[in-house]
């Protein structure tokens, strides 16, 4: 369960996105998230955090530096509080074999 903080980013964040690119995940978009709000973090967490962490923050830089959209970063900090506590919060990164290593952070 996310916490009252968590869910208040979220909603926070998601009222300002306008266009797919203010998104962590390709193939869907903003209109489909503005619809299906619950699945945001399914999603974007579910599906793509614990798939490849580097890749979310691969992507995020990649948006903030190359076209000053900082809405994918927010989504990216909103999972590591999800996923984290107030020190810590784990990557994970998926191998070519299908196994998926957790690495901790902080």
């Amino acid at each position: 369960t996310m916490s009252s903080v968590a869910v208040a980013l979220k909603n926070a964040i998601k009222s300002r996105c306008t266009e797919d690119e203010n998104w962590l995940r390709a193939g869907v978009g903003n209109a489909f998230f503005q619809q299906n709000p619950v699945e945001i973090v399914a999603s974007q967490l579910g599906n793509q955090w614990l798939s490849s962490t580097s890749t979310q923050l691969e992507v995020s830089r990649y948006r903030a530096d190359a076209e000053g959209d900082l809405l994918p970063m927010e989504w990216l900090l909103l999972n590591a509080i999800i996923v984290g506590d107030e020190t810590s919060t784990t990557f994970y990164e998926r191998s070519s074999q299908g196994f998926t290593a957790a690495i901790p952070v902080g």
